[in-house]
């Protein structure tokens, strides 16, 4: 489960676009955390974004053939794999729109959830990703994050998702360390992780904090 979420195990393939570093960071920390062996945890990683994806796409495709199928792709983050010239262009969005979406026919028929940068001073009136329109519109839904001093819900966007109503999920945002993750004077680096937390343990913690 993912709080209250029943969810099947499945092979990942993550595109690492914007810091393939933090990534691994904060990867190493959540196997200590929740006692996970990383070597056999089936999750793949596409580092960096000095490439394009629609280029790769058959290399791509190969891949994750040769791995057996996957379950889950997640960009890290819409900008980062972004090949038009200007983003907030409709006709630049929507053909990254349509080009993310081919990675929906992979082998497996994974499901492709794209991280996406909020409008310059976002409210919770407007959580849509920055850039054309058309880019949203090319997306079966969107799912807002908000973030209220380190407590994040993640809701479904009544305007924009198609499919069945679902409860929002909520995490704490956590700072923490461990031996495994030094800098070069051998001092702990600090590193961000998303803990699950139950309705219950979130109105708590939201009536704490406010």
């Amino acid at each position: 489960f993912v709080g209250n979420h029943e969810v099947e195990v499945g092979r990942t393939l993550y595109f690492a676009g914007e810091n393939p570093d933090d990534i691994k960071m904060r990867w190493i920390l959540m196997s200590e955390e929740m006692d996970f062996d990383i070597n056999k945890i089936d999750a793949h990683y596409i580092e960096g974004s000095n490439h394009r994806v629609s280029e790769d796409m058959g290399r791509i495709r190969e891949e994750v053939d040769r791995l057996g199928g996957v379950s889950l792709i997640i960009i890290d983050t819409s900008a980062a794999y972004f090949e038009g010239a200007d983003e907030n262009q409709n006709t630049d969005a929507g053909d990254h729109a349509r080009m993310l979406r081919q990675l929906t026919t992979m082998p497996g028929g994974p499901c492709v959830v794209v991280l996406c940068h909020p409008v310059k001073s976002a409210t919770e009136n407007n959580l849509w990703p920055r850039g054309g329109g058309a880019f949203v519109f090319e997306l079966d839904g969107n799912m807002p994050c908000i973030n209220d001093d380190g407590l994040v819900r993640v809701q479904r966007d009544s305007q924009k998702f198609r499919g069945p109503m679902w409860d929002p999920l909520a995490f704490e945002l956590v700072t923490l360390t461990t031996e495994e993750i030094v800098d070069s004077k051998d001092r702990l680096i600090p590193v961000v992780m998303a803990k699950v937390l139950s309705d219950r343990a979130y109105r708590e913690k939201q009536t704490s904090v406010h």
